[in-house]
């Protein structure tokens, strides 16, 4: 006792001294205020770094996006829900097996206002979207009492996820990540004091708001519904899920079941077990940058439900969050792959759902290596830092291997109005036949037209250009009959056989590559094939531009006429290697 009364007397003396050698046993009113003052500023410091860094990210983001353009699925919102004839029915069907009526909302509120003249609007939401789960992150860990050091850590190496680049550089993506955001909203209105009647009621609508963005809702919901039945019981937890459960049901019974997308067969079901392993481990090992170090990180997770699962509830259920979504995934998407699970759009998913049972094992980490504190806050800090940097690297990596897409995409639809507007004969709706390779839907010459005033006063590139003219003024059969027969052909790879007859030449092949070439008249041209292969190859140039090449299909053994209505240039028809072929020209 006596040593315990010295130590409170020696600190009330610490200090009494006022500066002035009175000896005050209390602070002045002065000095207590910037203790006070001081005290706070240390507490905010940690909470302003993280402001910052979010900040930064998303800076980070916008440049990178102002590199980029609409690409792949963003064309069928473009074309098939934001401009279309049935808006009531494009609304509610879904894309591919997703429920995305809200991402479609967002597109047309965006179109009605920017049209397609700037890209950049259309990723701001995204990335909002983005910041708004990283603070639900923050504020998840804080409440699982992780230090505060460690929530900026965490959150920051979120706020620059290059591992999930693609749910970041693709504005279509709003739709899973507006499904995370809502269903994290509804699990932090569910995981504070009582699950009163309106705290049940905000979540359905959050979490009907989450299933109305894709998919990944239906995750979430088991999420809400899990934790809700850890800590209320069976029929709260029924309660929860219900109204979204019945809204689901009859939006998938009405719509949702007519979607085109293939399903695996049982055969590929024995992959599954792989494919949620991979999507499990590859995202944190990419994250990390450090070979092996998923499977690691992994294992900690579970440490972590198994052993504190109870005292850390939001952990344990978004843990569990993550292998459902995987499995559900695995259920429509294992036949693509083992590899496909630990794509970058996965990627996001698994780190934001692991993320809280991340902090707190990073924590008890932190915690056990204590004194000197010097040397633990610095090398968490050169981890972080390292961990920040490699997700930079990985985001400006996808930016630079998208952009050619983008690119090649913008191109195509200013090339298809440009030839349009020329004058020349059209022969085909689809300026880029190889567009997309998913086949999900098709840039049109129609739909391009459609919005035409939407898009940038701009021109296309002499390649796009040709690439766009090589299909739409291109054909073949009935469509190319009426035009001239060419006067001017080349052959190479072939050698002439007979004698020519009513202007047709029979030619054998000489080499490996067979090619036709056709010089076109103002009035465009054709030949007529006979070739016993049924494929075929074609492509415009125009002077030094050469066009894609576009694969067509012939009747073998038939003469069938192929042609343009191209003002000019030269028509290369190529034929498969050792192909005999009969030509008819002018």
């Amino acid at each position: 006792m006596g040593d315990e009364g010295s130590s409170r007397r020696s600190a009330v003396s610490v200090g009494d001294h006022d500066g002035d050698g009175l000896g005050a046993k209390t602070p002045g009113p002065s000095r207590l205020r910037r203790l006070l003052t001081g005290a706070r500023s240390r507490d905010a410091l940690p909470w302003w770094v993280l402001a910052g860094g979010l900040v930064v990210s998303a800076v980070m983001w916008l440049i990178l996006n102002s590199k980029l353009w609409f690409f792949y699925d963003t064309w069928d919102f473009i074309l098939n829900r934001v401009r279309v004839s049935s808006p009531d029915l494009a609304l509610w069907q879904p894309h591919n097996e997703h429920w995305v009526t809200l991402p479609i909302l967002l597109f047309r509120l965006m179109f009605s206002v920017f049209g397609l003249k700037h890209h950049l609007p259309y990723v701001v939401p995204l990335l909002a979207m983005h910041l708004v789960i990283c603070v639900i992150i923050a504020w998840m860990l804080r409440r699982n009492g992780v230090s505060r050091w460690t929530v900026v850590g965490v959150t920051l190496i979120l706020g620059f996820l290059g591992a999930g680049a693609e749910n970041l550089e693709w504005e279509f993506q709003t739709g899973f990540v507006g499904s995370v955001m809502f269903g994290l909203l509804s699990l932090v209105v569910l995981s504070r004091g009582r699950t009163g009647r309106w705290r049940i009621v905000g979540a359905w609508v959050l979490m009907t708001a989450g299933l109305m963005c894709s998919g990944v809702g239906v995750t979430m919901v088991g999420c809400a519904a899990l934790l809700v039945l850890l800590r209320r019981g069976v029929v709260k937890a029924a309660i929860v899920a219900s109204v979204p459960v019945v809204v689901y049901s009859a939006w998938y019974a009405t719509f949702g079941r007519y979607n085109t997308h293939p399903h695996p067969s049982v055969k590929d079901l024995d992959g599954l077990p792989r494919y949620v392993w991979t999507g499990l481990t590859r995202p944190w090992e990419t994250t990390t940058g450090i070979p092996g170090s998923g499977a690691l990180i992994i294992l900690v997770i579970v440490g972590v439900v198994l052993l504190s699962g109870r005292r850390h509830p939001l952990a344990a259920v978004l843990a569990v969050g993550a292998v459902a979504q995987l499995t559900i995934s695995g259920f429509l998407r294992v036949q693509y792959g083992v590899d496909q699970a630990g794509s970058s759009r996965y990627a996001y998913l698994i780190c934001i759902y692991t993320s809280v049972a991340v902090g707190i094992a990073v924590d008890a980490v932190v915690r056990r290596l204590g004194r000197p504190r010097w040397f633990t806050c610095g090398l968490m800090a050169g981890l972080c830092l390292a961990v920040m940097a490699n997700g930079v690297a990985l985001a400006a990596t996808y930016m630079i291997g998208t952009r050619p897409s983008t690119s090649k995409e913008r191109d195509t639809v200013l090339a298809a109005i440009a030839v349009s507007d020329s004058g020349q004969r059209i022969l085909s709706d689809i300026p880029d036949v190889g567009f997309p390779s998913i086949g999900l839907t098709s840039i049109t010459l129609t739909g391009a037209l459609a919005i035409r005033d939407e898009l940038p006063n701009a021109q296309p590139s002499p390649q796009g250009y040709v690439d766009v003219a090589s299909d739409l003024l291109v054909g073949q059969g009935s469509a190319v009959d009426d035009l001239p027969l060419a006067k001017g052909i080349s052959v190479f790879g072939l050698s002439t056989i007979g004698t020519a007859s009513a202007g047709c030449q029979q030619y054998v092949p000489t080499s490996g590559e067979e090619r036709i070439a056709l010089s076109i008249s103002q009035q465009g041209g054709r030949v007529v094939l006979t070739v016993p292969a049924p494929n075929i190859k074609t492509r415009l140039e125009y002077g030094s531009a050469l066009g894609e090449f576009t694969d067509r299909t012939l009747p073998a053994g038939q003469p069938v006429s192929v042609g343009t209505t191209s003002r000019g240039g030269i028509l290369d028809i190529y034929v498969p290697a050792g192909s005999s072929v009969s030509v008819c020209a002018g």
